[in-house]
């Protein structure tokens, strides 16, 4: 008698054990490498826009004018100085008389933060930060000859620890702020409490068999 109940207190230890190192296991793998700003991601998100555009091989000249369309307020000098910026890395140093207009009708960038979680019993709760943004126009020749036209709707994912959230909106551009999205009270309440029901369930069926 005595015999059996040492093996179901040590059965019981190693349930123990185990349920804590899933735990901990749960929580070490979340962690990540700091996560960028969130301007620095837009800038990045752009970027990348821009590479699949391939508008640097649209440019015949070392000269472009900008136009802007519907983009106001400070979003209207961010797009613009990114434009710039990107093809002045991208542009040959060779000196050409013709020139371009880079029209950019619409230009528009979001941040949220959907509030998410995983691991055991969802206790690795996290957000994913999306960026959206929306991208439009066209870039004309030296004749105003339309050469190439663009409409952009794409939505850039990664995931962040909650801690960063203050640190990743340091900017000096409002629209670099996220927007939060709590857990929904299936996911933050519900699911946890059946998935933990389950597992004891499961825990007292076993000792019973045993018994």
């Amino acid at each position: 008698m005595q015999k059996n109940r040492r093996c179901g207190n040590f059965a019981a230890v190693k349930i123990q054990i185990l349920i804590i190192l899933t735990i901990l296991l749960s929580l070490l793998s979340f962690a990540q490498e700091p996560a960028s700003t969130n301007i620095v991601w837009i800038e990045k998100n752009i970027n990348s826009i821009l590479d699949s555009l391939k508008i640097e091989k649209s440019i015949n000249g070392s000269t472009i004018e900008i136009k802007l369309g519907v983009v106001k307020g400070e979003k209207k000098g961010f797009i613009k100085n990114q434009v710039l910026s990107y093809l002045s890395k991208k542009q040959s140093e060779k000196k050409l008389e013709t020139f371009s207009k880079f029209h950019i009708e619409q230009f528009n960038t979001t941040i949220v933060y959907e509030q998410n979680s995983d691991g055991f019993l969802n206790l690795n709760t996290y957000y994913l930060r999306k960026n959206k943004i929306t991208f439009s126009g066209w870039i004309e020749d030296s004749t105003s000859k339309t050469i190439k036209s663009f409409n952009i709707n794409k939505v850039f994912s990664n995931e962040l620890k909650i801690e960063n959230l203050e640190q990743i909106e340091v900017s000096p551009y409002s629209f670099s702020k996220g927007e939060i999205k709590d857990l929904s009270f299936w996911t933050s309440t519900l699911e946890p409490i059946l998935v933990g029901g389950s597992v004891a369930v499961i825990v007292y069926l076993f000792f019973s068999v045993r018994s």
